[in-house]
């Protein structure tokens, strides 16, 4: 998303929110997108078969970067 004015002079937030049919999210801005987490339930491999998958966090998931010099949003 190419915001209206560039460069970002400022952060004041490292948590951005979106509204698409009435549902709102939240979004958390990371430095690089290899640190996100999985988009999708991911099992531990090291652990023996047939052990409980760990719980799935969606909101590690919806994540963004912020170039401020080209003020762009890049979401994930």
């Amino acid at each position: 998303m190419k915001l209206s004015q560039a460069p970002v002079l400022a952060k004041i937030s490292d948590h951005c929110s979106t509204t698409l049919q009435g549902a709102t999210q939240t979004w958390t801005e990371i430095s690089d997108m290899f640190l996100a987490g999985p988009e999708v339930p991911v099992p531990d491999l090291r652990l023996p078969p047939g052990s409980p998958v760990p719980l799935f966090d969606a909101a590690k998931a919806r994540v963004f970067v912020l170039d401020p010099e080209a003020g762009q949003i890049t979401f994930r």
